[in-house]
């Protein structure tokens, strides 16, 4: 989430924007996001039942923690040469994608791409991601930066389009306590 974080501060110190009110704003639509989630999900699993819901709700979620700790408290099992190498692997890889980036230009990966790749939002995101980064190439080098901030307002539009069509719908989930529905993008 801090990527967002940051481009809003950014967006808002361009437009002259108060950033000290952006982040109250932030950080209220969390609290109440927060609260509304909390809600419901405690709601929705006391009517419907708690195994009903999705199944990371219900019993992969709450094992997270448990595992994690004893799977830390057993200490490291693998210490195989073959773990030491891709252990290696790794982190030339990230040394090679930070010097090219630093020393070429044109060079369009960024080592954090590498490093984020196998986590959840971008098994989620990474169509998303893709595509953003296709039409903010495609509109930049055939238009240039200022075309890009012409267009700004009509990819933050799609964007909150997209927020509202999950809000409507949520809504009318909490409405007809119904569960279940993937409303990410």
């Amino acid at each position: 989430m801090m990527p967002s974080f940051v481009q809003s501060f950014k967006l808002a110190a361009d437009r002259g924007l108060n950033s000290r009110a952006l982040w109250w704003l932030i950080f209220a639509v969390i609290i109440i996001g927060m609260a509304m989630t909390v809600h419901m999900n405690v709601r929705l699993g006391y009517e419907t039942g708690g195994l009903s819901m999705h199944g990371w709700l219900a019993s992969g979620g709450p094992r997270v923690a448990p595992n994690n700790v004893s799977t830390m408290a057993k200490g490291v099992t693998d210490t195989s040469p073959a773990f030491a190498v891709w252990i290696g692997v790794g982190i030339a890889t990230i040394l090679t994608l930070t010097w090219c980036r630093s020393h070429m230009l044109w060079f369009p990966l960024h080592p954090l791409g590498y490093a984020v790749a196998i986590s959840l939002p971008m098994h989620v995101f990474w169509l998303s991601a893709f595509i953003a980064w296709a039409c903010k190439t495609v509109v930049t080098r055939f238009g240039g930066n200022d075309a890009a901030r012409r267009l700004n307002a009509f990819f933050l539009g799609l964007v909150f389009g997209d927020v509202a069509m999950m809000l409507f719908w949520l809504a009318i989930d909490a409405w007809q306590g119904r569960t279940g529905h993937q409303l990410m993008p």
